[in-house]
């Protein structure tokens, strides 16, 4: 979800005790520096106290020496999107409301609350 935090840990096994050096690439690219995720040494453990979208995508990891490149795919789920084309047609006893849902930000949508206030009163 949008702003948890994730540990991604690095299950590769090596020749060598550890320290071996742990690269880790999102989307096939090396990861550099700006990101929002940290580096804990020497397991190679990929830490993020608060996700971003932008960190949506497929992760990978190996050892320096080439060996071992599991992968996973992080889906970041957001907030639905805000409503759009929201029309609302009244008649005297009853009023048709509809509207369009463009993202559901990966959640269920399972209802919707409306409710009723007289046009003249106030919030």
């Amino acid at each position: 979800d949008l702003g948890s935090g994730l540990t991604l840990q690095c299950n590769v096994a090596s020749g060598r005790r550890w320290p071996r050096r742990v690269l880790w690439q999102k989307d096939g690219r090396g990861l550099g520096s700006g990101l929002s995720w940290t580096l804990h040494e020497p397991r190679g453990t990929l830490v993020s106290t608060a996700l971003l979208e932008s960190d949506a995508g497929d992760y990978s990891c190996g050892l320096d020496d080439g060996r071992a490149w599991p992968s996973t795919r992080l889906v970041i789920r957001t907030p639905p999107a805000r409503l759009s084309n929201l029309t609302v047609h009244p008649s005297t006893v009853v009023a048709t409301v509809r509207w369009h849902v463009s993202q559901d930000g990966g959640y269920p949508i399972s209802h919707f609350s409306l409710a009723y206030q007289p046009a003249h009163q106030s919030p």
